[in-house]
């Protein structure tokens, strides 16, 4: 289905004439020499449509003369739906990417009077490129990114690139991942969980009101779709579509005696988290996680129950770094049968379990803890030039609101969210990733909501540089 990325107040009627324009390019990221054709065109102008079609070399774009509109030396060229149209309904028009002997990879470009938006289609598996997009906006104006990459498949992109990884360390792997990975559901019936003060001072004032069960489970229900909520794929999706990072917060949950993902509510039960895991990687032997338990709650002395658990869950597969380091080669990952690391924050209990969990000390994963997308690209940037490339190293590509501001907009009806505060940087972490580092050792790079972007293509792609 369609998703918008954008969503601004409604215009009055009368203003409602659809002619929302757009700067767009198309980047051939492929080793593969490509034709683009535009199809199923509907309610878009014809400005433009010819400057974005035809033949692109491997290397290349379009279009080849167009504005230097966003000041970067990057051509681009504008495009808008058609303002005959009196009515609010959604132009479109799809993108089909042609390689000889292969399938084609497409996807769609929708517009209204309000905003640009994308549907990215999965190619064949037997399609030689993916076509992707990044739909961003800079002062009040669109830029559409349209990306083609070579296409290797979700669930065994390691293997595939065996040519590419077999010889680097596995700190030196670009691996997608994603933050507060487990934050995809949550169980009304616990309430909220022992992290975060403002949902655990709401549930108590709720309860002190005696508000009716439903009324309570609407409140926690906007609480976790605004304040909680990082992803909404599972992790058997998530790992399913090239993920390879799992960013877990864990508390132990005194009730029910279960552990859980948390992010200011009760989440995954983690018991259910490691048999996705671990069946996925059952079913894609050369493909490795890193699996980061990086904060927990509520644990005393209950670590023995969620590590005892972990680890007969996934066996064998578990990397132990009495044998091998995050140096070690992904050939050596392979040859050893490792496909996880498990990084875990707990240093009380780490001498009881030596070898099979990796202390916090092998891994970097500074939080740049800024609002504005200009800061966050400063702190980055720093960051990627500067960072230990012999340990893990995460590159965290969020925002993150201010207290007040969540306190403020919590029942705000056009309030912030975690998802809208994610399109106003995610698609310029993929153009960084692109354009500033690809000449630079990257290794994890995380997002919220990481498929509303072109992340996981992108960093798949920047191994075989």
């Amino acid at each position: 289905s369609f998703s918008k990325q954008f969503h601004k107040p409604q215009q009055d009627k009368q203003d409602t004439i659809m002619g929302k324009g757009a700067y767009i390019r198309i980047q051939n990221k492929s080793t593969f020499d490509v034709t683009v054709e535009l199809g199923n065109i509907r309610s878009v102008d014809d400005v433009g449509m010819t400057e974005i079609q035809g033949s692109i070399a491997a290397g290349a774009q379009l279009p080849c003369e167009g504005e230097d509109k966003f000041g970067d030396d990057n051509l681009y060229q504008y495009i808008e739906g058609d303002n005959r149209f009196f009515f609010q309904k959604d132009g479109y028009f799809e993108f089909i990417v042609q390689v000889e002997g292969s399938s084609p990879s497409s996807l769609y470009l929708k517009v209204d009077n309000n905003d640009w938006w994308a549907e990215d289609k999965s190619p064949d598996a037997d399609s030689f490129v993916k076509v992707v997009s990044d739909v961003d906006e800079e002062d009040d104006q669109f830029r559409i990114e349209i990306r083609i990459y070579n296409n290797y498949q979700g669930t065994s992109w390691m293997g595939e690139l065996s040519e590419h990884i077999a010889e680097t360390p596995l700190c030196r792997v670009g691996l997608p991942g994603t933050h507060d990975s487990g934050t995809y559901q949550f169980d009304k019936e616990m309430g909220a969980s022992p992290d975060n003060d403002l949902t655990s001072t709401i549930q108590d004032k709720l309860d002190k009101g005696r508000l009716l069960g439903a009324v309570t489970d609407l409140i926690l229900g906007t609480i976790f779709t605004r304040l909680c909520q990082c992803q909404d794929k599972s992790f058997r999706e998530q790992l399913d579509v090239g993920i390879r990072y799992l960013d877990l917060r864990i508390a132990y949950h005194e009730e029910s005696g279960k552990y859980f993902t948390c992010h200011g509510v009760y989440c995954v039960d983690m018991k259910d988290a490691m048999q996705e895991i671990n069946d996925f990687l059952t079913d894609n032997p050369k493909e490795i996680v890193i699996l980061d338990v990086n904060h927990l709650y509520d644990m005393e002395d209950h670590h023995a129950g969620l590590v005892d658990d972990m680890l007969a869950t996934l066996g064998e597969k578990v990397a132990d770094n009495r044998e091998i380091q995050a140096t070690g080669t992904v050939g050596e990952f392979w040859e050893k049968g490792y496909q996880a690391v498990i990084l875990y924050c707990g240093h009380s209990c780490l001498p009881d379990y030596p070898g099979v969990l990796w202390g916090q000390g092998e891994i970097r994963s500074p939080w740049p803890n800024v609002i504005e997308a200009g800061e966050l690209h400063e702190k980055l940037k720093e960051q990627v030039e500067n960072h230990d490339t012999n340990k893990f190293f995460v590159v965290q590509g969020l925002l993150t609101p201010d207290g007040e501001l969540i306190k403020q907009e919590i029942f705000d009806s056009g309030g912030a969210s975690i998802k809208s505060i994610a399109t106003k940087c995610s698609s310029k972490v993929v153009d960084w990733i692109d354009e500033e580092w690809k000449e630079q050792p990257l290794n994890i790079v995380i997002v919220d909501f990481f498929q509303n972007c072109s992340l996981v293509p992108a960093v798949i792609n920047f191994n075989r540089k």
